[in-house]
C-alpha cells in the first residue's frame, strides 16, 4: 500500500490562487513540464465552495496559434480534473485557462483576461517509437519492455542489462526518469542487471530514460524508450491499493473579521482479482447542522466481467453523470447501482441532493433560512454503437418533501 501525505498552506510553490466575491478559493498546481504523447493532466480545486460549480472546463492551444479548444472537467468531490491530449502536439508551451458556471455567471480562472493571460506549461519532445545509447558508447541493452509492446499493469516491469562486471557496479550510479519523474529510488540492483517494477502504474503511453554515472558523475551511458500500459482493469489475484490524504489549515483575516477553517481528507483505491474498490472521505469545519451538507463520504465496489463489461453498487456522496440541463452538477447522497457495457448502460441512483434543515426565527435581524428535503431518483439507460454514437434516456423523479 502506498500513502500519499500532502499539507497544503497558503503560501504554495507554483500555485495560484484567489478570492472572488462569490466566496471561491481555487488552487491550482501548474506543472512543470509534460512529455508530448502522455497525456497532461490539470486539476483545480475549490476548496470553500459556497457555491455550486457546474459546467467547468479547460480551454487550451499550442502557443502560437489563435483559437483555444475546450476540454470538460469531471467533479470528484472538491477536485476538478481533465486530460489534455498531447499526442499530435509539437514541442514548445501549451497555454490553458480555467472557465465555470455559477448561479447566473461565468468566471474565469485566472480571473483577468484569461485568453491574453493564460497559464503555460512545457511540451517536450517524445521519444517515442525510439531507443537510442548516447554517451561512453556503453552497450545497454533493455530486456523488458520489448519495443512497441503493450504490456499489462500487473506484468509491467523495467529490466536492463549493464555491460559492467558485477564486482564494479558499486563505482557507478543509475537513474532512471518515467515521464518526467525521477524513479531512481525503487531501482533494483541483481548483479549486473537493474530491475524496476512499481505495484501501480497507470494505463497509456510512457516516456523513460536510463542513465549510467561514473564515479565523477559523468554520464557513460543512455538509453531511452517508450511503452504502452493497457488500461485493462486488473486480473492479478494480488491486492493492489493506493491512499491518499490532505490536511488543509487556513486562517484568514479580513478587516475585524477572522476564520480559522480545517479541512482534510483520504482517497482510496484498491483492486483483487477483478473486483475494483473505490472510497472518498472529506471533513472540514464548516459542517454545521443549519447548511447543506460539506462532508463527504462515498464508496463505489465494481465487479469487471471484462475490460468493457461491469457491475458497480456505489453508496455516499457522488455525483452522476446526468445531462446538465437536467442535473447541474449536484450532489446525491444516496445509493446508485448501474452495470456497464459495450453496447448497453443502465445507472439507478435513489437519495437526496437536500436535507431538510429547520428554520428559525426569532425576534431580533437574525434568522435561519429553512429548506426542504429534496429527494431523488433515476435511472439512465444508454444504447451505445462503437465509440462514436450513443443514445441515453434521464427518467428523474425529484420533489421537495415538506414533512
Amino acid at each position: 500500500m502506498r500513502i500519499v501525505l500532502s499539507i497544503s498552506t497558503l503560501l504554495m510553490l507554483y500555485s495560484w490562487s484567489f478570492s472572488s466575491g462569490f466566496s471561491f478559493d481555487l488552487d491550482h498546481q501548474i506543472p512543470d513540464q509534460v512529455i508530448i504523447g502522455e497525456p497532461l493532466k490539470l486539476e483545480i480545486s475549490n476548496l470553500n465552495n459556497t457555491q455550486a460549480i457546474y459546467d467547468a472546463r479547460i480551454f487550451y492551444r499550442a502557443q502560437g496559434m489563435a483559437d483555444y479548444k475546450s476540454i470538460e472537467m469531471q467533479q470528484k468531490g472538491y477536485i476538478f480534473s481533465a486530460s489534455i491530449p498531447t499526442t499530435k502536439m509539437d514541442p514548445g508551451e501549451l497555454e490553458y485557462y480555467f472557465a465555470f458556471q455559477t448561479s447566473g455567471s461565468i468566471n474565469y480562472y485566472p480571473e483577468q483576461l484569461p485568453d491574453l493571460n493564460p497559464f503555460h506549461v512545457s511540451l517536450n519532445a517524445s521519444a517515442a517509437n525510439a531507443q537510442q545509447d548516447v554517451g561512453g558508447g556503453m552497450d545497454i541493452i533493455l530486456l523488458s519492455p520489448e519495443l512497441d509492446e503493450i504490456v499489462s499493469p500487473d506484468e509491467f516491469m523495467v529490466a536492463i542489462s549493464i555491460p559492467i562486471s558485477p564486482d564494479e557496479m558499486s563505482n557507478y550510479r543509475f537513474s532512471l526518469l518515467l515521464g518526467g519523474v525521477d524513479q531512481s529510488d525503487l531501482l533494483e540492483q541483481d548483479g549486473n542487471l537493474i530491475v524496476f517494477s512499481p505495484k501501480m502504474i497507470r494505463g497509456g503511453l510512457h516516456n523513460a530514460e536510463f542513465k549510467v554515472f561514473d564515479q565523477n558523475d559523468q554520464v557513460v551511458g543512455e538509453k531511452s524508450f517508450s511503452f504502452q500500459v493497457s488500461a485493462a482493469p486488473s486480473i492479478n489475484k494480488g491486492l493492489n491499493s493506493r491512499t491518499s490524504v490532505f490536511l488543509d489549515n487556513r486562517y484568514h483575516s479580513i478587516s475585524e473579521s477572522s476564520e480559522n477553517l480545517f479541512r482534510g481528507g483520504l482517497s482510496h483505491t484498491s483492486s483483487y482479482q477483478k473486483f475494483d474498490f473505490q472510497a472518498l472521505i472529506l471533513v472540514s469545519s464548516e459542517e454545521s447542522y443549519d447548511r447543506q451538507p460539506v462532508n463527504q463520504f462515498g464508496g463505489q465496489l465494481r465487479y469487471n466481467f471484462t475490460p468493457t463489461m461491469n457491475l458497480y453498487l456505489k453508496g455516499g456522496d457522488f455525483s452522476t453523470n446526468y445531462d446538465q440541463l437536467v442535473f447541474w452538477e449536484k450532489r446525491i447522497r444516496g445509493i446508485g447501482a448501474g452495470y456497464n457495457s459495450k453496447f448497453f448502460d443502465l445507472d439507478f441512483t435513489y437519495g437526496q441532493t437536500k436535507k431538510a434543515v429547520e428554520g428559525k426565527s426569532i425576534g431580533d435581524s437574525s434568522q435561519i433560512n429553512g429548506t426542504f428535503k429534496q429527494s431523488f431518483m433515476a435511472i439512465q439507460p444508454t444504447f451505445k454503437y462503437a465509440e462514436y454514437f450513443s443514445w441515453g434516456f434521464n427518467l428523474v423523479n425529484g420533489k421537495d418533501d415538506p414533512k
